[in-house]
This record gives structure tokens, C-alpha cells and sequence, in this order.
């Protein structure tokens, strides 16, 4: 028997557990893209709800807005919130940032967002600060972030 054959006869198994380790880093990668995703599609949510709340439009800024299902009664509305948007037809944001956004480790799929903003009553020239924290949630079957909770109320 050649020395090379007896090599080949001790790890008989090593092309399998290579298959193996390849097949992990690749569902490993699979499962980081999904979150990656999911991460930037909440960013692009935030930013695109503080500019709707900057330039005062209630309308698009409660798209944003969706009760978590089986919260205060959303499963019956499936999932849908009737959001308040009188106040911001009241007020002019002149200032918004999104200050932390911190995602849930276990699920990523759910996100507290603190955000500051400045805002002005139409009736009068005091600017007031509000820092908001919220809840965000992300909805498998339609691959959004919704806000868990009506529109800030604002005086």
C-alpha cells in the first residue's frame, strides 16, 4: 500500500464536513443580509416619517402609523390605527432628528427610536422641544416598520 493511500483512508469524511461548514456560513450570511435589510428599511422608514412630520404632512406621516396587532384592540382593524393627525395640522415641526434607534437583538423586529424635535404652534411664535420615544414594529408580509402608536400630540 502507497503512503499517500493511507492518508486518503484516515479522513474519509472531510469533504462532507467542508459541505457542512460551507452550508452554516451560508445560511449565517443569509440570516445577516435579512437583518441588514431589515435595518435599513427601518432607517428608511424613520427618515422618511420625520419628513413628512417637517414639512406637515399628516397624511403621509400616518402611513407610518399601525397598531402592533392584538394591541388596544388592533386585531380587529387588523393591525390598522386611526391615526390623529389634527395636531400636526396645528403646528410647523422646524426641527427633527433622529437621536437612537436601537433594534431588538432577539428578533430584530421590533425598535425603540428616540427622536428630538422643535416645533411652533401656528398661533403663536414659542418653539417648544419634544423629545419622543417610540416603538417601532416590522411586518413580515408586507416588509414594513410601523410606529406603535398615534402621532406625538403636540400644543
Amino acid at each position: 500500500m502507497f503512503p499517500h493511500q493511507e492518508i486518503s483512508r484516515a479522513r474519509p469524511g472531510l469533504p462532507a464536513w467542508g459541505a457542512l461548514l460551507g452550508l452554516l456560513l451560508l445560511c449565517a450570511c443569509q440570516e445577516n443580509r435579512k437583518e441588514f435589510e431589515r435595518i435599513n428599511l427601518l432607517r428608511d422608514a424613520t427618515r422618511q416619517f420625520a419628513l413628512a412630520l417637517r414639512w406637515g404632512d399628516a397624511q403621509e406621516a400616518a402611513r407610518f402609523v399601525r397598531l402592533r396587532p392584538g394591541k388596544d384592540g388592533a386585531a380587529a382593524r387588523g393591525g390598522a390605527a386611526a391615526p390623529k393627525t389634527n395636531a400636526l395640522s396645528e403646528v410647523e415641526v422646524s426641527r427633527y432628528e433622529v437621536l437612537d434607534i436601537v433594534v431588538d437583538p432577539e428578533t430584530g423586529k421590533s425598535a425603540l427610536v428616540s427622536t428630538r424635535f422643535q416645533y411652533y404652534s401656528k398661533n403663536s411664535a414659542a418653539v417648544r422641544d419634544l423629545v419622543d420615544r417610540q416603538s417601532w414594529w416590522y411586518d413580515d408580509a408586507l416588509r414594513r416598520w410601523f410606529r406603535d402608536a398615534h402621532l406625538p400630540g403636540l400644543k
